[in-house]
């Protein structure tokens, strides 16, 4: 099978850093229970250009450089190759294109087939990459992106996460809440 995966909150420790730099930096005390969204500007106040001029500021700070990752994806994406062709599909913006291929290739070699940004900025989504890539099971946290891929058939492993708490498991979404039970779930597709 094809699995695409998202990085940010499944492969990477993206959040609890993003929320650091932010209360060291705007001096606030979130925690990540507090992002019932993901538009975080609904939750740090200000606008929506005000949370990307601030992702930007994260994007070039040592919070950023210093993003671990999942405890378990390791392992996990080591087992999950032997049997698959896994492919990143992400979100993340264009200014971190070679930061986020260079983390991927430091933290899990080459265990990740190929990358692919899709976003906004490049006005594709990811359902529109996994579809081309061939994916049958997407491994992600964001609502929208889960919608979508779920709306053309897609199984959905959906990692959990705060602002991803009010999509119920269906037909083919399964909430998973760490990667041993993401390989139990992959498991038990194949058969």
């Amino acid at each position: 099978m094809i699995i695409a995966i998202d990085v940010d909150d499944v492969l990477a420790d993206f959040f609890d850093q993003l929320i650091r730099f932010h209360n060291k930096n705007y001096d606030t005390s979130f925690i990540k229970e507090d992002f019932v969204t993901y538009d975080v500007w609904d939750i740090w106040g200000g606008t929506r250009q005000e949370a990307i001029d601030k992702m930007h500021e994260f994007f070039r700070s040592e919070y950023f450089e210093e993003i671990k990752p999942i405890e378990g994806s390791l392992r996990a994406i080591k087992e999950l190759k032997k049997k698959h062709k896994l492919v990143v599909v992400t979100s993340r913006f264009d200014m971190v294109t070679e930061k986020t291929i260079l983390w991927l290739k430091k933290h899990y070699h080459d265990a990740l087939t190929d990358v692919h940004f899709s976003h906004y900025e490049k006005d594709t989504s990811k359902a529109t990459a996994c579809k081309r890539l061939g994916a049958e099971i997407l491994i992600d946290d964001a609502t929208k992106n889960v919608m979508e891929c779920a709306g053309i058939g897609m199984h959905i492993l959906l990692f959990d996460c705060p602002w991803n708490r009010d999509i119920v498991s269906g037909k083919n979404i399964t909430r998973v809440h760490n990667w041993d039970e993401i390989l139990k779930e992959i498991s038990r597709l194949e058969s």
